[in-house]
């Protein structure tokens, strides 16, 4: 009831007198006195005791105005961080993306040359055993369809592994 009294005294002082609009924030596991729009107390009281009675109270003002300012401004940094490592969240989905565009770019472009140099040295095979028509011709020619067939594999197993990577 004592204290209740002299925050209420508190309040009547500090409005009476200083023209504060007075009103009470609970905040950082305080209870703060605010005093206008940026001046901040906090109270404090302890017992004064004799043989284990209590005999007074000694009650302390200490202004919070600095603390809470901080605290204030660290709360809004903390929230804007926030909201910029959610974006760089999404920014961090977008180049990795972008990333494994680039190295199925690369990996295709690479099919596409290996199948080429396959196709030329094919073409030269061919030419090559086109002059002698004999039995080996078969022979050969099988040779090098297996080897075409060989090549064909090897496109189809990176096309897969392209498949497989891209749908990861």
């Amino acid at each position: 009831m004592i204290l209740e009294n002299f925050i209420n005294l508190i309040h009547w002082i500090l409005s009476r007198f200083f023209n504060y609009n007075i009103s009470q924030r609970l905040d950082y596991n305080k209870i703060l006195i605010h005093c206008n729009q940026s001046v901040y107390y906090q109270y404090t009281v302890k017992s004064i005791l004799k043989d284990s009675d209590e005999v007074g109270k000694i009650i302390t003002l200490t202004d919070m105005t600095q603390f809470v300012t901080m605290l204030d401004a660290l709360k809004v940094s903390q929230d804007e961080a926030q909201n910029v490592n959610e974006k760089l969240a999404g920014y961090k989905d977008m180049v990795y993306d972008i990333e494994k565009e680039k190295e199925i770019g690369n990996l295709l472009e690479s099919i596409a040359k290996d199948q080429q140099i396959a196709m030329s040295n094919l073409i030269e095979e061919i030419r090559k055993i086109e002059s002698c028509m004999d039995e080996s011709f078969i022979d050969e020619i099988s040779l090098i369809i297996n080897n075409a067939k060989g090549n064909l594999q090897d496109v189809r197993n990176v096309v897969t592994s392209y498949m497989n990577y891209y749908e990861e």
